[in-house]
Formats: structure tokens, sequence, C-alpha cells
């Protein structure tokens, strides 16, 4: 019997820590596998997307994790993460209705399993000054033996996980990649050898596409374009294409191809790469956008103050940090929610992009799925030519109070470009050796021209969207790249990438694995934190601007006065006793005026600051503090019920 408080007490908790053991044995056994998702883009859950492509399975796969634990030992956080994919990889298998079958290896030092992991071309790494290796991959297969694999898994790349093993499955479930067509006036799959003799590496654009699609390179003149084995076509700033090429997309299109075009009316690649300034840096396809019912504004840029980028300037002789209007980082609020192609966009940062409107009494429809925010203007591409100034761009921008569009999807019935059919051929040189003309080749272009015609669409229903902006593609625009033990590690800090791979998905009619894609952005911006920012500088901009403008106007005065002396006293470089006063008072002021801006600018340093650290506070210390007197609250309101309830006992025992 248990007599004592001492004893009670003891087999109290006794009984509580058999009950804690027993509740974890029974939520273990019961509970498996099961989480909930906090995370707001849910990255440890199996997305629809994941679960679609696991159930069209249709051949048994097998994926074989290589993990070596002494990775973990020597790295613990390697242990963590490894944990999380297998047990991703585990769900994959368990959902998948038995087609995936997992096989697990530690690839210890000079095993079997070691070799296998480096036949298979998984990345090694040394753990310790002996050089032992360690490895961290997965290698899938398929009946076909057809092999996919992810060399080597990084930690802080967590957020594409799941990307990634839904991306490895659907290519060994689907290896035969949808093709698609590029027509590219930028060198996106790489370049000749520059003046160095290095060879211009392929853009991570063209990578991102190549690992999804069968990529054609389409160059010179062409002829025609298929729609049945072409499933899509990506025009990137094309610059003087020939008659004969706009018609082969004319016709691409009005017979029911679809195609992504992305224009630019200032594009800085091509800017970069010319040689001497002066050139066209510009693309448009007027032509064909006219007939599609669609224009880009000639000569004009997009400027949005709401979302400019922050850049590094010089100021006064010094480094100042200021916004760029012309260049932008538009979040998901700037992008069409219910159109496929810009669903699951976050961030995405373009340079000097156009603007686009629809083209009065087009027959086709015009939906914008790309604009700036309401706080936006359209500035002359000359400001951005050559040595552009964001500061002052910035002094004089003045929003227009509606956004601008820069990208749309155009849908609906259109006309040809070429309404008299296809254009004449081109001439042929004559023959230098003057041989005589033959017949039979002369007989075969008739006929190719007589099929031309014959083949002939003049209208149909169109699908094309259209972005008025080619920079965006640019590696320094949305990826972080660093070695690792040899290897290029890109990790992306924006969504342009996924922007494009995700349309041309739409378009082709490969399944869209966006929503996955885009969940593992290392940026993250503090959108709150900027919007603060940018209104704080805002207050203080007209101040700075005007005592900017005073420092000149006395600067000027000043340099005028000690230019005006004339006579005998010019030559001495003597001043009369009226002009000295009036040079010392302009110098006073001088000083004067930059004491203030200096104070302006101060000030709203130190506003920053305070706004910093208000959120620090916030983040930090405000919710663990709510938290802390919700519980102090709920324990006294439960304290005082409890009082209540003895005391009513209390009166109705006496």
């Amino acid at each position: 019997m248990l007599s004592t408080p001492a004893s009670r007490a003891l087999a109290a908790a006794s009984l509580a820590g058999v009950l804690f053991v027993s509740t974890q044995l029974v939520s273990d056994g019961l509970f498996k596998g099961a989480r909930l998702d906090l995370t707001q883009r849910h990255l440890y859950s199996l997305a629809p997307a994941t679960k679609e492509v696991l159930g069209k399975l249709k051949d048994p796969i097998t994926l074989r994790f290589f993990y070596s634990k002494s990775l973990g030992e020597a790295a613990p956080n390697y242990g963590v993460y490894a944990n999380r994919v297998k047990e991703l990889l585990e769900e994959l298998a368990g959902a998948s209705d038995g087609k995936i079958k997992l096989e697990i290896y530690d690839p210890e030092p000079f095993s079997a399993e070691e070799d296998r992991a480096n036949a298979y071309g998984l990345q090694p790494v040394p753990v310790d000054q002996t050089g032992t290796n360690a490895y961290f991959g997965l290698v899938g297969t398929n009946m076909t033996d057809d092999e996919q694999a992810i060399p080597f898994f990084q930690p802080q790349e967590e957020g594409f996980l799941h990307y990634d093993l839904t991306k490895l499955v659907y290519q060994l479930a689907n290896p035969e990649k949808p093709q698609i067509a590029v027509i590219s006036g930028l060198p996106i799959a790489g370049g000749p050898p520059n003046m160095q003799g290095q060879a211009t590496p392929p853009w991570q654009i063209d990578k991102e596409l190549q690992a999804v699609f069968d990529v054609h390179e389409l160059g010179g003149d062409v002829d025609s374009i298929d729609p049945k084995t072409t499933k899509a076509l990506l025009l990137i700033h094309p610059q003087g294409l020939s008659e004969q090429t706009q018609y082969a997309i004319d016709q691409y299109v009005l017979k029911g191809g679809k195609a992504m075009v992305m224009l630019d009316p200032l594009s800085e690649a091509e800017q970069r790469m010319q040689q001497q300034p002066g050139g066209d840096l510009s693309s448009h396809l007027d032509k064909l956008l006219k007939a599609w019912g669609v224009e880009m504004e000639p000569g004009k840029l997009a400027a949005d103050a709401d979302n400019a980028q922050r850049v590094q300037v010089m100021q006064g002789g010094r480094p100042a940090v200021t916004d760029y209007v012309l260049w932008m980082g538009l979040k998901a609020q700037n992008f069409a929610s219910d159109d496929p192609a810009t669903a699951d966009i976050d961030t995405v940062n373009l340079a000097t992009a156009g603007v686009l409107n629809p083209v009065k009494g087009a027959t086709t429809t015009f939906k914008p799925i790309g604009y700036t925010s309401p706080d936006s203007e359209e500035v002359d591409a000359a400001e951005a030519m050559f040595q552009p100034d964001p500061a002052k761009l910035l002094n004089e921008f003045k929003p227009g109070g509606k956004p601008l569009t820069i990208a749309a999807r155009v849908t609906g019935e259109a006309t040809s470009a070429f309404p008299d059919g296809p254009p004449p051929p081109k001439k042929k040189e004559a023959d230098a050796a003057g041989k005589a003309p033959d017949a039979a080749a002369d007989a075969a272009t008739a006929a190719n021209e007589a099929k031309a015609k014959a083949d002939f669409v003049k209208d149909g229903k169109i699908e094309v969207l259209v972005f008025a902006d080619t920079d965006m593609l640019r590696d320094e625009f949305w990826i972080q790249t660093q070695n690792f033990f040899g290897s290029q590690d890109v990790t992306p800090i924006a969504s342009n990438g996924n922007l494009v791979v995700s349309a041309m998905e739409h378009l082709s009619g490969a399944p869209d694995l966006s929503s996955l894609r885009g969940q593992g952005l290392s940026a993250r911006p503090f959108t709150v934190i900027d919007s603060l920012t940018r209104k704080a500088e805002a207050r203080y901009r007209q101040t700075e601007n005007k005592l900017e403008q005073d420092l000149k106007d006395t600067q000027s005065k000043l340099t005028a006065l000690q230019k005006g002396t004339s006579g005998d006293d010019a030559k001495k470089g003597v001043l009369t006793g009226d002009q000295q006063k009036e040079l010392d008072s302009f110098r006073g002021k001088v000083l004067e005026i930059r004491t203030q801006l200096r104070d302006v600018q101060r000030k709203l340093r130190e506003d920053i600051e305070r706004l910093g650290s208000w959120v620090k506070f916030v983040n930090i210390a405000l919710v663990p503090i709510l938290v802390a007197v919700t519980a102090i609250g709920l324990g006294l309101l439960r304290s005082n019920r409890r009082r209540r309830v003895r005391g009513d006992r209390a009166a109705k025992g006496q």
C-alpha cells in the first residue's frame, strides 16, 4: 500500500516512464513515416506532380543509393541529410505500388561497392588525410539499362531534393525526351574560342533544357519546321532572320505548333559581345508579332521602382548602394497565378526588359502573364546604353500608376504574316566556272516551290508566349556556381530557368514539374524589409536631391566668383573686400550643405538599422515572449479555475 507521499511520487514517475515508452513503441508502429509538414512549400510531402509520375510507372525501376557512413562521422550535417534522402527514397518506393526497387549501399574503401560507385560516375569526396573517399549519390536504372544519376547530394540543395528525385524517376520511365527546336541569336549553347583561345561555355539555361528535352539547334535559313515532330519552338533574341525563316516560323505556329518568343529592346548580352559599340542591340520580329496581335514598344524599357534591384554606384567619389529601376526582381505577385507557365514562379531577375501591348483590332487574345508593379514607367532605351546612371534614373523616375506587361500569352485565330504565300526563294549566285544550268536541280527547285505553295496555310489557331527580355537567361542573373572537388556545383537564386523550362514543358506537353523545381531557391528575399527600406529612402531622397542641387549651384557661383576678378587684381589673384566676404560666405555655405547632406544620409542609415533591429527582435524575441506570456496566462487561468472549484466544493461541504 502506497501510504507516503514519496512512494506515491515514485510510483507516478515510474508509471509515466512506462507510459512514455509504450507510447513511443505504439506510435513508431502505427505512424512510421508519418509527418506533419508545416513548411511553406511542403518540402517534406510527396507533391501531386510526384504522385502523378509514380502513378504512371509501367516498368520497374531500380534506385541504388550509395552513402558512406564515414562521411556522416566526419561531417554530421551530411549524416542528418543522408537520413532525409533515405526517408524520401523509401517514401517514393512505398508510393510506387512496387514499381520502384530501392537498394542501399555503404561503399567502404577497397570494396566492390566502391568500385561500383566509381563505375557509375558518382562523386568521391576525401574524408581524411589518408585519401579515403566517401560517397553520397544515387543511380537509377530501368529495364533497358538506361542510367540516370545524382553524383552527390549537397545539403544546401535540400529544397531541390524532391524535384531531383522525381525528375530522375520520370526520365527513367520516359527515356525518349520531347523534341524542341531552338533558334537563338545568343550563344546559349556555347560559342567559338575568344581572343585567348578559350571556347565560350554553354549557358546554364542550355544545360537545363538539354536535361529535359531533345534540343535541336536551328541555324541559317530554315525551310520548314514540322509541328508533328517539333513539340515546341523557342526563339531567343532572333536578330536578322531571313524572310524564309520567318515564313517557316509563321507556318509552324499556324499549323498548331507552340512557340515561346523571347525578344529584347536592349540586349546587354549582345552589347557585351559586340567588338565595336553602336550596333543594333534589339530583337523584335515586328512582322510576325503584328500578325499575332502583339507589339513591343520600340526603343522603350520598363522601369519599376518597387521591384528595382540594388546595385553599387559611386556617389561623391564614395561607393553607395541605390535602386536600379531598369534591373527588376519580380516576385510571385508579378506573374499570373492561373497560367500554367507562370503559376509556380517565385523570383525572376530581369535586365532592361521591354514593354508588350496588344495590337488594336487583333483577332487574338492578349493575356498578360508577367508584369511590373504599378510603380512603373517607360524609359528610353538610350538611357541604358554604354554607362547608365542608376542614381539619375531613380531621381528622375516618375511612376505612371499602372503595371507594364513584360510577358504575355497570345491565343486565338490569326492570319499569316505572308498573306500572298511563301516568299520567293533567294536567287542563286552565278556559277563562277560558267557551267551550264542543271536542269534536274531547277526542276527539283520548282517542285519544292509548288509543294510550299500547296502546303501554305493562311490562318489558324495559335498559342504563343512572348517575353520582352533575354538577359534573364544570363547565368549571373539566376545562378551561383562554386567548385566542389573539381566539379561545378550550381545553385539557383531565382526562378529564371524554372520559368523557361516550365513554359516549354507546358507548350511541348511534357509533365509540368515546375511546382517542384521552384522549391529550393537559395535566395529568399525579405520583401517586407525591402519595401520599408525603399519607403525610408524615398522620404530622404527629395531632401538629398535638393541639397545636392544647392551644393552644385553654390560651387558654380564660387567658381564664377573666383574667375570674376578684373584688372590688376585679377592678374595678381587679389579679391576686393566685398568679393572676399562673398567668397567666404559661399565656402561656408558649401560646408553647411555638405554637413546637412551627411546628416540626411546618416539618418537614413539609422532608420534602416533601426528597422533591421526591430525585425530581428520580432523574429527572435517577440514570438517566444508571446508564447511565454500566453503560457503564463493560461496557467494563471487554470489556477484561478481550480481555486474556484475548491471554493465551491468547500462551500457545498459546509
